[in-house]
């Protein structure tokens, strides 16, 4: 990270020919690794054997909300690969570029290498990730893609990319709308206006186009809802396990990014609110909260980057300790439903990350700029 010394301002890092494939490259090895470790399921949901289906009969041979995201079914179409192989491809290919602008996302911010590989790291070994490697029949994967490029291209204002972005996002999975209104807290609000009402008639055109059809869902929305009101501890306990112990560290960190802080305090409260709403209606929470990456990201990677800045071991001890616990999290999705062995073996995790807290509250928070402007 360069640092002005007339100013004390923090400024991104600028990429490099090197770091770019440096990054790419561990995109690639993470992605690897989860296609070898995590297996994709052989008995496939409701949601994936829509998505199939769509695959190999088109938009009308499924219901609604599923035809209306089309862009993934008809895409997989393409490939001279059955249905589920076509999906599995789309899936890593759009894992890989989740990775890789996670940790491009680290740079534009100022962070350092490691830290950046860090983040991506920590996302590989969450829960609401690892989903996607289990189940990689979805839509979802591309449409975190297009968070990702959405955050990047925000932090950067190319509201060009930006727009796009949440097309190809709302055409594969609705889930990109509570991102779209983040251009109208910039300096560019009237194109921010503009992006919003594009966004709009994209989700009205589709359903005007493939046909109404939700209030069956709707239904069963509600149910869902009510279930959760009714067992809120069972609703909290998947969403503290979604990121598990990734929580604290996005909060420590994304209050004390060297730059841009104010463009991902605006994309952490869009995501976070709409991650809310999504949960309370339907049950596999981990899919829900999983739109928080790209800033879950940012957050977690700054944590790592102060901490090495500070003491190579500091950063280590946490880059270890954290991810046995996130296992452990994997342990418990996995069958192991046994919370008094999960939360005993939190423990040094959690001792561990009460000292990186005291630890922070003597960093001095950074003075930087918070503009949206520079590139990298």
């Amino acid at each position: 990270m360069k640092i002005e010394a007339s100013s004390g301002k923090a400024t991104p890092n600028r990429r490099t020919g090197s770091d770019v494939f440096l990054l790419l490259g561990v995109a690639l090895l993470l992605d690897f690794i989860g296609f070898c470790n995590v297996p994709a399921r052989v008995d496939v949901t409701h949601n994936s054997a829509a998505y199939i289906e769509m695959t190999q009969h088109g938009t009308g041979s499924v219901e609604s909300p599923f035809r209306y995201r089309l862009l993934v079914p008809s895409l997989a179409r393409q490939f001279p690969l059955p249905a589920e192989k076509a999906l599995l491809v789309i899936t890593h290919l759009s894992l890989v570029g989740c990775l890789f602008l996670a940790m491009l996302i680290g740079r534009r911010i100022g962070l350092s290498l490691p830290a950046c590989i860090f983040g991506a790291t920590a996302l590989f070994c969450s829960r609401a990730i690892v989903y996607n490697y289990s189940n990689p029949y979805m839509t979802d994967g591309v449409a975190l893609l297009a968070l990702f490029v959405m955050v990047y291209s925000y932090l950067g204002e190319q509201e060009t990319v930006f727009g796009i972005a949440a097309l190809v996002g709302i055409l594969a999975h609705e889930i990109t709308v509570f991102l779209v209104p983040a251009f109208l807290f910039s300096r560019r609000w009237k194109r921010g206006l503009a992006i919003g009402a594009l966004s709009a008639f994209a989700l009205v055109l589709t359903r005007f186009c493939l046909g109404p059809g939700y209030a069956g869902n709707l239904n069963r929305e509600f149910h869902f809802a009510s279930y959760h009101w009714s067992h809120p501890f069972e609703w909290m306990k998947g969403v503290v396990l979604a990121w598990y112990l990734l929580w604290p560290l996005f909060v420590m960190g994304i209050t004390r990014l060297p730059a841009k802080r104010f463009p991902l305090f605006v994309c952490s409260g869009l995501l976070t609110g709409g991650a809310v709403f999504l949960s309370s209606f339907v049950m596999d929470t981990e899919r829900t909260y999983s739109i928080l990456a790209p800033v879950m990201a940012a957050g977690v990677a700054n944590v790592f980057d102060i901490l090495w800045k500070k003491s190579r071991a500091q950063a280590i001890g946490l880059f270890t300790v954290v991810f046995a616990q996130i296992a452990a999290a994997e342990v418990y999705r996995a069958g192991a439903k046994n919370l008094p062995l999960l939360a005993l073996g939190s423990v040094p995790a959690i001792l561990y990350l009460a000292y990186t807290g005291m630890i922070f509250r003597g960093h001095p928070r950074p003075q930087g700029t918070s503009s949206p402007g520079s590139t990298v």
